[in-house]
């Protein structure tokens, strides 16, 4: 079994550490993948907030960022795992389903 442990902004995968730009928030663990939600702040949160590893602590890809209508920002608040498929919702009330491989914007529903 995989050991995930998380401290701040350091993420480590069985022994291996990545230092990230931000604190985890949190994450899931799918399809040998560790996908995590990066903290976001300030007037201009990142928009780049999830990213996924491999077991080996190498970095997958980072999630496609969110599309807003207007210029503001709209980062990921959460990270999910629904029926084995991969869900990260904005703060506006939008899910995307990941694509595990890509990070791409497979599906996307609303959930308010």
């Amino acid at each position: 079994m995989t050991e995930i442990q998380i401290s701040g902004q350091n993420l480590t995968i069985d022994g291996t550490t990545i230092e990230l730009p931000k604190e985890v928030q949190s994450y899931v663990e799918i399809s040998g993948l560790v996908v995590v939600l990066l903290q976001t702040g300030g007037r201009s949160p990142a928009t780049n907030n999830v990213w996924a590893f491999t077991m080996d602590g190498q970095r997958k890809w980072t999630a496609e960022p969110v599309q807003a209508a207007s210029d503001d920002a709209n980062a990921y608040v959460q990270v999910k795992i629904e029926d084995d498929t991969l869900w990260a919702a904005d703060w506006k009330g939008l899910e995307y389903q990941l694509d595990l491989e890509t990070g791409e914007h497979i599906d996307i529903k609303y959930r308010k």
